[in-house]
């Protein structure tokens, strides 16, 4: 779970609908130089939070914060057997899909150090391989990735990232360094339009270079509840139960907008 907090409130997004956002992004990838990807590769995107969907219908209190815990500060049990579940369901769309999502998730279980942690990240290693020898790359080996597997988990880490840059208000303009189709690399800045009160209206968010297909209208659904500390799970379940349901709303555009007349600040 995304957990956001505004003032007086906390913005709960969950982590399927993060997710989902992702696969829109995916679905309009491909402006020069990137390129389109396939079903496959989009619906990596699309699910590769789908072992969290059980976890946000009802969100564990963290008892040092008071809050629900956020996907960044999760109890390791918990952690580790909502990716199983993710893993298993993305593994059986396919191969292209699975190891995506493994090669994701890996990122974070390849600094874990508990026992039971590094033996679910030495059996998903093995499984990339698998999955790799079976696609009919030159190298079955996920630490040395072959293309196209390379640029398609490298620009998956992009999608979650500006989708994070957008849910969790990152500091604007945010960039980052990602493969592009035709050259070895190209810098995408993104950067919202300050114009508005944080999630409370639709939000511009200018990237450069454009990397989508058309403009892209995106919407996720957040619960607001009080920013209070909560002192017990039967409290959190019971402000969650009240929870006032609102749709974040941002429109992706070209750095110059013609139909406006202006782009983000310099």
């Amino acid at each position: 779970m995304i957990v956001l907090e505004l003032g007086p409130e906390l913005w709960l997004f969950d982590q399927y609908s993060h997710s989902l956002l992702c696969g829109t992004l995916a679905q309009h990838w491909g402006a020069p130089p990137f390129a389109p990807v396939p079903h496959a590769v989009q619906r990596a995107a699309e699910i590769h939070d789908g072992g969290w969907r059980e976890w946000d219908r009802s969100p564990r209190l963290d008892p040092k914060t008071g809050h629900p815990h956020p996907y960044s500060d999760m109890p390791s049990a918990d952690y580790l057997d909502l990716w199983e579940r993710g893993l298993d369901e993305a593994w059986a769309v396919g191969d292209v899909t699975g190891l995506l999502v493994s090669l994701h998730a890996m990122r974070f279980f390849g600094r874990k150090t508990l026992p039971e942690e590094q033996a679910f990240f030495a059996a998903q290693r093995a499984r990339e391989a698998e999955a790799l020898r079976r696609l009919g790359g030159p190298s079955d080996d996920p630490d040395a990735l072959a293309e196209p597997f390379a640029t398609w988990h490298a620009w998956m880490f992009f999608w979650d990232a500006l989708s994070l840059f957008l849910c969790e208000r990152w500091s604007s303009p945010w960039s980052v360094r990602i493969p592009a189709a035709s050259e070895a690399g190209t810098e995408v800045r993104a950067e919202r339009a300050e114009d508005a009160e944080p999630h409370t209206r639709l939000t511009e968010v200018y990237v450069d270079p454009y990397p989508f297909v058309g403009e892209i209208a995106l919407e996720v659904p957040a619960r607001v509840i009080p920013a209070a500390r909560y002192r017990t799970q039967a409290e959190l379940d019971e402000a969650i139960r009240h929870a006032e349901l609102r749709t974040v709303q941002w429109n992706l555009v070209p750095p110059l907008h013609p139909a406006r007349g202006r782009g983000p600040r310099t």
